[in-house]
């Protein structure tokens, strides 16, 4: 035996409707939102943009060792220090943006919904206009 979720009446296990008072005992099925699919498309975005960042970073580190005559001078040093500081600092956020992207795509997959701690912390961390959009994004 099953209870209905809106009345609270027992009800046979094979029932469709609740005699008692005649909801659907059948869970509605979770539309897909739009805007979790357009915010999904933008932290997407964000961890191509953020690995480009870091790739053209690196590749430019042997080209600021060549400029710098292989690290001889101290400006030349602190160029190259800087740059792969640049390049580590590009990568790290990635640690929390990728499987931020990744529990956003299952939970839209799954029509589990999104809560307000998760989208604010989207907006804060990863991508303020996917923050935006799941922010706007109707509750199911």
């Amino acid at each position: 035996m099953k209870f209905c979720s809106k009345c609270g009446a027992q009800i046979d296990d094979a029932a469709v409707v609740c005699p008692n008072c005649g909801c659907s005992t059948q869970a509605a099925p979770r539309q897909k939102s739009a805007l979790g699919t357009v915010a999904l498309v933008f932290m997407i975005i964000t961890i191509v943009a953020m690995l480009l960042s870091a790739i053209i970073t690196a590749v430019g580190i042997p080209a600021l060792l060549e400029a710098a005559g292989a690290g001889d001078s101290a400006e030349g040093q602190m160029m190259v220090i800087t740059a792969i500081i640049q390049a580590v600092f590009s990568i790290i956020p990635l640690a929390w943006v990728i499987p931020m992207t990744v529990s956003l795509s299952r939970k839209l997959k799954n029509g589990v919904p999104v809560t307000t701690a998760f989208k604010v912390c989207t907006l804060i961390f990863v991508n303020l206009l996917s923050g935006i959009l799941l922010l706007c994004m109707k509750d199911n």
